[in-house]
C-alpha cells in the first residue's frame, strides 16, 4: 500500500530574525490533489508541481472535497523545492514582513498547469488550518514535506 503524507513546519520570526513561534502540522491531501498525482502517473504531459501557496482567513475544517481555500487573501509563488531523500519533496515559502499582514486561518498548496498568481487558480493539492495574526514586523517560513512511501 502506498502511503502519502504531507507535513508542515511553520516558523514565525520577529524583525530581528528571532524565532517567536513554531508549529508542526499534518495537512489534508484533497481528492483533487490525489487525482492530479494519479493522472500524472498515467500521462507524462500532466503538470502536478506545487507552484503557489495561498493564505486565507477561513477556519472551516478542511475536507477532501475542498477545491479552494475558504477565503483566500494572499498568494505567492513557491520560494524553493528540493528532493529530501527517497520519496520526499520539500517545498518552501518565505512570507516577508510586509506580506499577508492580518488574520491567517488557513494555508493551501496549488498545483497544475492552471495554477497562477490569480486567487483560486490551479488544483488545491492540500489544505491546513493555521491560526496567526501576522504583523508587518514579522516574517513566516512555511516548509512542506511530502513523503510517499
Amino acid at each position: 500500500m502506498l502511503n502519502w503524507q504531507g507535513t508542515l513546519n511553520i516558523k514565525a520570526f520577529d524583525k530581528d530574525g528571532n524565532l517567536v513561534d513554531e508549529q508542526n502540522l499534518k495537512n489534508l491531501i484533497t481528492s483533487e490533489g490525489k487525482n492530479l498525482l494519479a493522472e500524472a502517473l498515467r500521462n507524462n504531459a500532466i503538470d502536478c508541481e506545487i507552484k503557489y501557496i495561498g493564505i486565507g482567513s477561513d477556519n472551516t475544517a478542511p475536507t477532501t472535497a475542498d477545491t479552494t481555500l475558504g477565503n483566500e487573501t494572499f498568494r505567492k509563488a513557491v520560494t524553493s523545492q528540493i528532493a529530501g531523500g527517497t520519496g520526499i519533496t520539500i517545498t518552501n515559502l518565505y512570507v516577508a514582513p510586509e506580506e499577508a499582514v492580518g488574520t491567517i486561518e488557513e494555508i493551501g498548496f496549488f498545483s497544475g498547469s492552471s495554477a497562477s498568481a490569480t486567487t483560486d487558480s490551479g488544483v488545491l493539492f492540500a489544505r491546513v488550518l493555521y491560526s496567526r495574526t501576522k504583523t508587518a514586523v514579522e516574517s513566516i517560513q512555511i516548509e512542506r514535506t511530502d513523503t510517499i512511501g
